[in-house]
């Protein structure tokens, strides 16, 4: 009941580039974590998939290593003002990219804006389209359910949707959902990946400090596929 009450369809951010400039800021520490975890991805035909790339800054950063990626964003305000070039798409479409395209799949300050039909559709998808021994990378604030109960109501933000984009939404307001380590581990679960917590922080660690959307408690969680999965097994 509660996550009905909460619930808004497809939640995607929406920013003017104008309005902050803290979005194009590196992380320079979240980005050595993501480096390292991207290296060490198994090869695949296309590498690296940003799920939610917002203006493009971590696969900018990425593709400055030479490391194979691509970034998909719903917004066309995002896309327009990105540090590179992004495709259409949101978090769940993934039918978008084949069987096996990718070694690993980020998700960054995205999943809490997801509803739980949402993360069906993604957790699906990513399961499919990462090569045997690929991984999912999530970094996330940490927002439990003492926190959805307490912000249900508020108006946290307004999102607008570009009818040019075929997308005939009007603006909504959106709250968060509940997101934690424990709540992804759960969907690890369902979608049989093994799970790993890689960090949690406090809002006042360097990573949450350096964070664009300010400092806030979070986690950093890698699921990873078997080396003996195929798209076709399931």
């Amino acid at each position: 009941m509660l996550f009905a009450m909460i619930e808004c369809e497809k939640p995607q951010l929406f920013i003017s580039a104008s309005q902050n400039s803290r979005m194009f800021e590196p992380q320079p520490r979240c980005m050595d974590i993501i480096k390292d975890w991207a290296r060490l991805c198994p090869p695949s035909p296309l590498g690296i998939l940003d799920l939610a790339a917002g203006y493009g800054v971590e696969v900018q950063a990425l593709k400055d290593e030479g490391i194979p990626v691509i970034g998909q964003e719903g917004s066309s305000d995002m896309r327009k003002h990105a540090v590179t070039k992004l495709y259409n798409g949101l978090v769940e479409d993934l039918h978008l990219h084949q069987d096996g395209a990718f070694g690993g799949a980020l998700l960054k300050d995205t999943l809490i804006f997801l509803t739980p039909k949402q993360r069906e559709f993604m957790f699906t998808g990513v399961r499919r389209i990462l090569t045997p021994g690929g991984s999912f990378l999530i970094i996330s604030e940490l927002y439990d359910l003492d926190d959805v109960i307490r912000n249900s109501s508020d108006n946290i933000w307004v999102f607008a949707y570009d009818e040019k984009e075929g997308r005939n939404y009007k603006k909504q307001v959106i709250s968060r959902t509940i997101c934690t380590p424990e709540k992804v581990e759960q969907y690890a679960k369902k979608y049989n990946f093994s799970y790993e917590l890689v960090r949690s922080y406090g809002r006042d660690d360097p990573l949450a400090r350096e964070n664009r959307w300010m400092a806030h408690d979070g986690f950093i969680t890698k699921l990873t596929l078997g080396t003996s999965y195929s798209a076709t097994s399931r």
